[in-house]
């Protein structure tokens, strides 16, 4: 078992997300897990705060 899987396996009972960015016409798939190492309203703060950034053209 590689290492992508070992953490696949480890974190899946956790909150999963998961994003398609496409950046120099290639696409990406980002997942991230929640896995309660840091508070959810900070969390839920800096990806409000990136989306506002992103949204303004900052």
């Amino acid at each position: 078992m590689n290492k992508a899987e070992q953490l696949k396996n480890l974190y899946s009972p956790c909150i999963k997300s998961v994003r398609e960015y496409e950046s120099a016409q290639k696409q990406y798939i980002v997942t991230r897990y929640f896995i309660g190492e840091r508070s959810i309203n900070e969390i839920i703060y800096e990806l409000a705060v990136n989306r506002a950034d992103r949204e303004a053209g900052l």
